[in-house]
């Protein structure tokens, strides 16, 4: 079901409906996801991941920092969870592995962008639960078409919008 929750990102302040979380590979190619009600953290998601998929490890954003969750998801299911660390955080990542950090998340980030300027990924407009399921199974799926037709023509995987505005 539907539900408020609030979007910290952006502008918004409070709004009625889901959120979307995506699991994607380290070239930000998406294998997994999960919609859950506006009102859901996304730490209660992770779980649902871990017992659908071999995830060895997750990087996540600041949205994932629990202690508690990555003991429990390395315990229970050998997934290690790796948050991005706030700067005021006493246990901190060695640089070189922030910088590959941050160049992940950044890719991450890009995918997000890319589903939702180029494929409107927050704009389902779907009148039943099945309906939204199959909308954004289809938004994914010609993502990965398109970075597999990138891939057939020899271009780098991630330029869609040439792919998509064709």
């Amino acid at each position: 079901m539907a539900a408020y929750g609030k979007c910290v990102t952006k502008a918004l302040d409070t709004y009625f409906g889901f959120r979307g979380n995506i699991i994607t590979t380290s070239y930000g190619l998406p294998v997994d996801f999960a919609i859950a009600p506006a009102d859901t953290d996304d730490r209660e998601v992770l779980p649902f991941f871990c017992e659908r998929g071999t995830y060895p490890i997750i990087l996540g954003d600041r949205g994932y920092i629990s202690e508690e969750l990555e003991l429990e998801l390395l315990e229970t299911y050998n997934v290690c969870l790796l948050p991005t660390r706030r700067k005021n955080q006493t246990k901190q990542y060695p640089s070189d592995f922030r910088k590959l950090h941050s160049k992940m998340r950044r890719r991450v980030e890009t995918t997000i962008s890319q589903l939702t300027q180029q494929f409107h990924i927050s704009r389902i407009r779907a009148r039943t639960h099945w309906g939204m399921l199959t909308r954004f199974s289809n938004k994914f799926g010609g993502f990965t078409l398109g970075v597999f037709l990138n891939k057939c023509l020899g271009r780098k995987l991630m330029a869609l919008k040439d792919v998509v505005y064709a």
